[in-house]
C-alpha cells in the first residue's frame, strides 16, 4: 500500500509509541528546566500540538506537498520550543525525532534536505547560545544527523522490502490460483472430450444401427410380423437418443465451466474440434 506520493505508507504503531513516550520524557524535562511558569506552560503547549500534529497530520498525509506542510509546521514548532528552553538544548532532540520521519515518507533527496535544514537550525542555535563550544557541538551534530538519516532510510528500505514482498506472496498466490483453474479446466475439457468421443460416439452409433434395423424390418414388410420387436427397437431408440442427449448436456455442462476462464478463440476452436464428427454437420472455425 502506498500514498499519492509513491512513499509507502508503513505500520507506524511503533513509531508513534516512541514519538509520545519522547513527548514525553520532554515534557517532564521541560517542567524542570524551563526557567518560569509562562514559559512552562508555552513549552507544554507545544509539545502538545506536536503531538496533535502527528497524531492528525503525519498519520494522514497522503501526498508529498502535504508531507512539506507539516515538516514545516513541526520546524516552527520546535524551533520555538528550542528559543523557550534556551540555553538548555532538550528539546532539539525533536529533529532528531523529524529527521527520521522525513527519511522514511518522503524521497531520499527530499529528506536529506530536511535533515540538512535540521541540522542548520540546531548548529546556529548551538553557536549562539555556546560560542566555540557551539562550533564543537555543530561538529558532532554532523555524526549524529548523519546516522538519523542512515536510521531513516534503513527503514524505509526495510518497508519498501516487505511491501514488495507481500505483493509478490499476493501475485504467487494469484499464479498458483490460475494454475489450479487452468488444471481444473483441463480435466473437465478431458473428461468432456472422452465422454463426448467415447460413450458419446457409442450411443450415437447405436442409435444408428437401431435405426437401420427398423428400417430393414419395415422395406421388407417383415415389420408387420414382428410388431413386439418393432415396438421394443422404437422403444430403444427413444431411450438412446434421451441418454444421447444427457450426456451432450453433461459434455456442455463441463465446457462451459472449463471454458470461462479462456480466451474466446481457443473456447471456439475446441467446441469446433469436439463437435468435428461423421453424424454432425462440418463445422470450421477461422481466426481472422
Amino acid at each position: 500500500m502506498q500514498n499519492q506520493s509513491g512513499i509507502p505508507l508503513i505500520n507506524r504503531r511503533t513509531e508513534n509509541l516512541a514519538v509520545y513516550m519522547v513527548l514525553l520524557i520532554l515534557a517532564l524535562i521541560g517542567v524542570v528546566v524551563v526557567q518560569t511558569w509562562i514559559a512552562k506552560g508555552g513549552a507544554l503547549a507545544l509539545l502538545l500540538i506536536f503531538g496533535l500534529l502527528h497524531t492528525f497530520g503525519y498519520r494522514n498525509t497522503q501526498t508529498t506537498k502535504q508531507l512539506t506542510w507539516y515538516f514545516a509546521a513541526q520546524t516552527m514548532l520546535v524551533t520555538c520550543l528550542t528559543g523557550i528552553a534556551s540555553p538548555s538544548d532538550a528539546f532539539t532532540f525533536l529533529f532528531f525525532v523529524l529527521g527520521v520521519q522525513a527519511m522514511i515518507v518522503l524521497p531520499t533527496r527530499w529528506g536529506l534536505a530536511w535533515i540538512g535544514l535540521f541540522f542548520t537550525i540546531d548548529s546556529f542555535w548551538g553557536i549562539t547560545q555556546h560560542g566555540i563550544n557551539g562550533i564543537v557541538e555543530a561538529l558532532f551534530n554532523v555524526a549524529v544527523y548523519l546516522f538519523t538519516a542512515l536510521f531513516g532510510y534503513a527503514i524505509q528500505t526495510a518497508e519498501s522490502a516487505r511491501l514488495r514482498n507481500q505483493e509478490l506472496l499476493i501475485d504467487l498466490q494469484a499464479a498458483q490460483d490460475k494454475i489450479k483453474d487452468l488444471a481444473v479446466s483441463e480435466e473437465r475439457n478431458r473428461l468432456a472430450r472422452e465422454i463426448h468421443d467415447g460413450l458419446g460416439h457409442y450411443l450415437t452409433a447405436t442409435t444408428m444401427q437401431i435405426q437401420g434395423a427398423k428400417a430393414v424390418l419395415e422395406s421388407t414388410g417383415a415389420a408387420a410380423q414382428a410388431p413386439v420387436a418393432l415396438g421394443a427397437l422404437g422403444k430403444a431408440e427413444t431411450l438412446l437418443q434421451e441418454a444421447l442427449t444427457d450426456v451432450r448436456r453433461s459434455v456442455a455442462a463441463l465446457r462451459i465451466t472449463a471454458g470461462d476462464n479462456r480466451p474466446l478463440p481457443e473456447t471456439l476452436t475446441d467446441l469446433v474440434r469436439t463437435h468435428h464428427a461423421p453424424e454432425q454437420l462440418d463445422v470450421q472455425f477461422m481466426l481472422q
